[in-house]
């Protein structure tokens, strides 16, 4: 126990130090990052409260239908909590106890294994939880505030939600020592990884066609009341989400005896849980980690030969053999890559709610459909800028600790970032042209908007994967093992601003030509298509620029790049 201590206190005093000794850059993303955490807490926070709020203040319906329509509303909240939470210590258990870099030091040292294996697995559920509660907690106080739950309520809120959050990350433990045992790590975190991203777009999907945005402005209190007496939630006396919205519901009313019942229930699944998860992982935990270090040793030719191989080969038959080299590495990476591909498939869900959405707008007129997709043109930039800065921006950071090789080899930096450009420009462009296609179908626009929106969206994918490669060549993050938290540090951050900045710029640009076309369809004679010359010159100079220049400050960055 003394030597767990202290491997809390060391872990505290790193903290300390992350804390109080920031840079500059990393204050300001974490001032920026934490002001827009709040603002979601408060969001949260005041739609659950309006929601509540209305459903307590109806007097059309008993009191007893009021709390039975609460309690349905709290358990589909506890039960997707506890669902994400099980995915979340799923992704996270198996880096966590497996292939942390400091793993190595750790069982050097005079330590029980027991006592790693607790520590790493404690932390690994702390980062597996915090986004559920910062979710999930807004949710309750809002409850607790509507019903006018006293202070017992807000005490025993914070004993349900330890106990909660305990079950599934043991149960997610278990799991990933039982695989580990048997499997290698990386494959096996593969696979959860494009398994829990599956079930996160079937989830998104799922509530977007329930419409919630029904609950913050509804027709009638005998429609809200319909549409939540529609909601089946999936229920079982024995299931822990059950238990803690019982839990929750009975330490509002103040019945103790209930109370106790529930909390024994789920202290005995808790204690049960963790018990078995450290049985097992005195018998499997080394052994598990012992073979994926020896997995990490063993080399994984690129398979020659195959279909997939020979289709990349034939596509850059005509390239340069050094950048079509570079070209095909740097797709069979991100195919074996889960933790990059599965993310298409939530690129995928936010396509279809974002055309959902689109088709329930109400537009009566066809002057109201082409403002309307004059506006979709600068959202459709915004989200083919988030993309890019997922995809194209960390382009040269995830040649990782194996940048010497290229800094090394004769190859020129204007040809490997050009070859970056050309691997990321055409997949998004694809994606952009059928957004903005899709969405004027939808809209029925004329053929004018049709044809500037497709215009405009190309030569936005087109600057927007320049702005990206080239900045991420001028901000790159070697050192980083997570692809996806390049994106959030300083150089993304100002990559999205520059790119908004564009974006709105572009737009600005094209207001006086769809001004004129909105005016000639009332007017004929009103002006000519000659005043829209120097506007669509500008946007296509700038464009250029955007792409041109990013690019080529990239690559002077990395020819004066120093290796450490």
């Amino acid at each position: 126990m003394n030597r767990l201590i202290l491997l809390v206190k060391t872990q505290g005093l790193i903290l300390k130090h992350r804390v109080f000794h920031l840079r500059k850059g990393v204050l300001f993303k974490g001032s920026l990052l934490g002001s827009l955490g709040l603002l979601f807490i408060a969001g949260d926070y005041l739609f659950f409260h309006r929601i509540f709020g209305y459903l307590n203040s109806i007097e059309e319906f008993p009191l007893f239908f009021v709390l039975g329509l609460t309690e349905r509303l709290l358990g589909m909240v506890f039960l997707a909590s506890f669902s994400m939470l099980l995915f979340s210590n799923l992704l996270t258990s198996i880096p966590t106890l497996y292939l942390s870099r400091d793993l190595d030091l750790l069982m050097s040292c005079p330590l029980k294994r027991g006592n790693v294996f607790f520590f790493k697995w404690s932390g690994g559920m702390l980062n597996s939880s915090y986004m559920v509660l910062i979710f999930s907690l807004p949710i309750f106080a809002a409850y607790g505030r509507v019903f006018e739950a006293g202070v017992f309520y807000y005490l025993m809120l914070g004993g349900i939600m330890l106990l909660f959050i305990l079950t599934p990350a043991a149960i997610g433990g278990v799991v990933s020592l039982s695989l580990m045992r048997f499997l290698p790590a990386k494959r096996i975190h593969q696979l959860l990884t494009g398994l829990g991203v599956i079930c996160l777009v079937i989830m998104v999907i799922l509530i977007r066609l329930l419409r919630p945005e029904q609950l913050w402005n509804p027709g009638s209190a005998e429609d809200l009341a319909n549409m939540l007496s529609s909601l089946t939630v999936p229920s079982s006396p024995y299931l822990p989400s059950f238990w803690a919205t019982k839990a929750l519901l009975f330490a509002r009313s103040g019945d103790y005896l209930n109370l106790s019942r529930y909390l024994s229930f789920m202290l005995v699944a808790a204690v049960g849980t963790i018990g078995l998860l450290l049985l097992i992982a005195r018998k499997m935990y080394y052994e598990g980690w012992a073979s994926a270090q020896e997995s990490k040793k063993k080399s994984h030719r690129l398979r020659e030969g195959t279909l997939l191989d020979r289709c990349i080969r034939g596509v850059l038959k005509w390239v340069n053999p050094i950048y079509r080299a570079l070209l095909i590495k740097d797709v069979k990476v991100f195919l074996r890559d889960a933790t990059q591909w599965s993310q298409l498939f939530l690129l995928g869900a936010l396509i279809f709610i974002y055309l959902f959405n689109i088709k329930n707008i109400p537009l009566p007129t066809p002057f109201f459909r082409n403002i309307i997709s004059f506006g979709n043109l600068g959202l459709g930039g915004f989200v083919l800028a988030a993309v890019a800065a997922r995809f194209a921006f960390p382009a040269t950071s995830v040649e990782g600790k194996s940048f010497w090789i290229i800094h090394s080899s004769p190859i020129h930096y204007r040809g490997f970032l050009w070859s970056k450009f050309f691997l990321f420009v055409i997949p998004l462009l694809l994606l952009a042209e059928v957004l903005v296609y899709a969405s004027n179908l939808l809209l029925k626009v004329d053929s004018y908007f049709m044809t500037m929106s497709l215009g405009t969206i190309f030569l936005m994918s087109v600057a927007l994967t320049g702005l990206g490669v080239g900045m991420g060549a001028l901000f790159p993050r070697f050192e980083v093992e997570n692809y996806a938290k390049i994106a959030v540090g300083t150089g993304g951050l100002f990559y999205m601003i520059i790119s908004l900045v564009y974006i709105a710029t572009i737009v600005g640009l094209e207001v006086n030509p769809v001004y004129l076309h909105l005016s000639r369809q009332l007017d004929p004679h009103f002006g000519g298509w000659v005043y829209t010359i120097p506007f669509y010159g500008g946007v296509v100079l700038v464009s250029a620029l955007v792409t041109w220049l990013p690019m080529r400050m990239g690559v002077k960055a990395l020819q004066r790049y120093q290796l450490s």
